[in-house]
This record gives C-alpha cells, sequence and structure tokens, in this order.
C-alpha cells in the first residue's frame, strides 16, 4: 500500500535525522530511486481521513485538533460548517459539522494508507487531506548499516499554508517550510534488480 507522509511521521524523521553513524557518500541511482519514492509517496498529509468531521462544544478544551484547525480552514475557503445533532455515549449533542468545499477537495488526496488505532488496531484509510509535497534537494549520505539515506528536501506547499493562521494551527508543517533545503530527513532504501527502491515502513 502507498503511504502518505503525515505530521507524525515527518515528526519522527526530521527527529532522527542527526542519528547516523558510518555515514557513506550515496551515488546518483541512489537519488534517482529516493526521487522516485517521493513523487509517488511525498505527500505530506495531517491525518483527517474521513469527512465530514464533526467537532462538538469542549472539543477544543479537550485538546482536539480538529476544534482548532476547521474554522481556520474554514476561515480559507476550503471548508463549510453548519450546525448538526450527532450521538456520543448515549447523548445527542449539537455539532459544528465541517465539509470539504470544491476548493478544499483539491488537496484531499485519495491513497491507500494505513494508521494504528490507540488500541494498536490497524486501520486502512483510502484518502486524506494534504498540505504540500516533499522532493529531495539533495541527498547528503547513506547509512549502510540501516540501509537510510539522508536528505534535504523541498517542500511545495498548499498555497493556502502561507497564511499566517494556518501556519499557527499547523506548527510541525510550518516547521517543515522554514527548513525547506536545509534540515534534514531520512528514508530507507533498498536494492531491488540493481535499482533502488524506498522501503514503507
Amino acid at each position: 500500500m502507498n503511504k502518505a507522509w503525515t505530521a507524525a511521521a515527518l515528526a519522527a524523521a526530521l527527529a532522527s535525522a542527526g542519528l547516523a553513524h558510518a555515514a557513506q557518500q550515496p551515488d546518483k541511482a541512489m537519488a534517482a530511486g529516493l526521487s522516485k519514492y517521493l513523487a509517488q509517496n511525498g505527500d505530506v498529509c495531517v491525518g483527517k481521513f474521513d469527512w465530514p468531521i464533526d467537532v462538538a462544544p469542549g472539543d477544543a478544551e479537550a485538546g482536539s485538533r480538529d476544534a482548532i484547525q476547521l474554522p481556520v480552514l474554514a476561515k480559507l475557503g476550503l471548508v463549510n460548517a453548519e450546525s448538526g445533532m450527532t450521538t456520543r455515549g448515549e447523548q445527542q449533542v449539537p455539532v459544528e459539522r465541517y465539509s470539504l468545499t470544491e476548493a478544499g477537495k483539491k488537496f484531499y488526496v485519495k491513497r491507500d494508507t494505513t494508521t494504528v488505532s490507540p488500541t494498536g488496531e490497524k486501520i486502512t484509510r483510502t484518502g486524506d487531506f494534504c498540505v504540500g509535497k516533499l522532493s529531495v534537494a539533495k541527498l547528503v549520505s547513506w547509512d549502510e548499516a540501516t540501509g537510510t539515506a539522508s536528505y534535504t528536501y523541498k517542500f511545495a506547499a498548499a498555497p493556502w499554508m502561507k497564511e499566517p493562521s494556518a501556519q499557527q494551527v499547523f506548527p510541525m508543517i510550518a516547521y517543515i517550510m522554514k527548513g525547506e533545503g536545509q534540515l534534514q530527513m531520512k528514508q530507507r532504501l533498498r536494492l531491488d534488480h540493481g535499482r533502488w527502491i524506498g522501503v514503507r515502513d
């Protein structure tokens, strides 16, 4: 299955960027393999898989990202909000129900991804709301012991991610934008019939 980058996965990749050991100089074939992998799997997404999304009173106080992020996306014209009711527990509660607008649908990438629930259950998703795409700026080093390439990246952010309000509610994405061409990420690669291909964890 294809795997889009999520903000959590990117945080892990960036956090581990300084941990490489026994690094070697990569070759052009390796860079080509990494570039091809990111062309197919470099979407950076924010874990909003299923729409519409309901936000109930008190969700923001409970730390819900949706309660913080969706009103901003509404102001940017990417989602619409309407009042509704939903069942939580045994009660009917009022909610703001957010749906993607035609503008927002352009950023919903349809692809199979796998997530893990808090109980450890694997869940197959068929799409996600994505905010940009990674590509290779420079392949910096290769760690043969772990089969991991370190690289600086380019990030083609969605135009609306340049808005301060969007960067405020998506701080990890803002961090990635600021680190373009400087911060290093990691990707595992392996040889397959003489060609380097990305390894999906």
